[in-house]
């Protein structure tokens, strides 16, 4: 529920939502609120159709909506993560492309480490070996 309310936050100082939320004389506290309503209706009623052991028949909605948000949340990280490599690359006289390079890289490691770490500690080392190189 609150993922659109993100999404509508990050895009609303683009152009294009400007002109929209402008032209139809909306706020962004408006949005916010009618977008919480709509969360607030749509939850209610997926608690009272819901079954504890079987399926609903809207749970292709549930796959696609989730899958459309991650989408969302990846999009909003990786933007968040280059604006913050360019303030790094102002403040610092190295270069985007060695920032990419090291600080990307150490980041997209450091969770293998955790986990081929804690792998050899449990006495699982073979495992731990292969994922050092399986990735």
């Amino acid at each position: 529920m609150l993922c659109p309310l993100f999404w509508l936050s990050y895009y609303f100082n683009d152009d294009g939502w400007t002109h929209f939320v402008t032209m139809y004389a909306f706020s962004w506290v408006r949005w916010v609120y009618i977008i919480v309503f709509i969360g607030l209706i749509l939850g209610f009623m997926i608690w009272k159709t819901s079954h504890k052991t079987k399926l609903p028949k809207y749970d292709i909605i549930f796959a696609m909506a989730g899958f459309i948000l991650s989408v969302v949340w990846i999009n909003i990280l990786c933007t968040y993560l280059m604006n913050f490599l360019n303030l790094i690359e102002l403040l610092t006289p190295f270069k985007k492309d060695f920032l990419g390079l090291t600080i990307l890289a150490w980041g997209n490691s450091i969770g293998d480490y955790f986990s081929n770490r804690s792998m050899a500690k449990t006495g699982l080392g073979v495992m731990a070996v292969t994922g050092c190189f399986a990735g």
